[in-house]
């Protein structure tokens, strides 16, 4: 069997550890561009008055996503009101009235050397389209984190944690755009 050179090792460490790096910064011209994306993003909040509030999750356990879906229902009414945005019950048997809509996706996935976490935080309000002046319910803002934790996670814990942290940004967003 032949040995491996230290380098020949090293590239192959560094290979397989790369797509798990973390807290790397981006180039100087992709942060330019995720900063113009970020501010075009929150210019699409300009005007919205109040909020149908979407929660969802998945997960393996029916339990969990029961309770992830009440404990993000129950923050995310907490931290609209507490930033004073119109937070409004959604109304079931009258979809078109749920618009502006903020949608939160929480997506769990168990893996034996830890937990996948997919969180989005969406905003979904009523557009028209400029070359047929149609109009539709389109996604008008969007945020979305991908991490994964390795056995101690807490999934309840790390969900709430990160959801609060993207709707802080997602308040910080609205303000930009709705100064008082």
């Amino acid at each position: 069997m032949k040995k491996l050179l230290p380098a020949t090792l090293l590239v192959g460490l560094i290979a397989i550890a790369a797509p798990f790096a973390v807290g790397q910064a981006p180039a100087a011209g992709e942060a330019a561009a995720a900063t113009n994306a970020e501010n075009e993003n929150a210019g699409n909040l300009k005007g919205i008055d109040r909020l149908c509030v979407d929660v969802d999750a998945e997960t393996n356990s029916l339990e969990e996503k029961t309770f992830i879906k009440t404990e993000l229902a129950d923050l995310m009414e907490l931290e609209l009101r507490r930033a004073n945005i119109q937070y409004r019950e959604a109304v079931f048997n009258q979809p078109e009235l749920n618009f502006p809509r903020i949608t939160v996706k929480a997506r769990i996935e168990r893996r034996t050397t830890g937990v996948n976490y997919t969180l989005s935080l969406k905003i979904f309000d009523h557009a028209t389209i400029k070359r047929n002046g149609k109009s539709i319910v389109a996604e008008t803002y969007s945020r979305t984190k991908v991490f994964s934790k390795g056995g101690d996670a807490s999934p309840i814990v790390d969900v709430k944690q990160e959801i609060r942290e993207m709707t802080r940004q997602f308040v910080e967003d609205y303000r930009t755009a709705n100064p008082r």
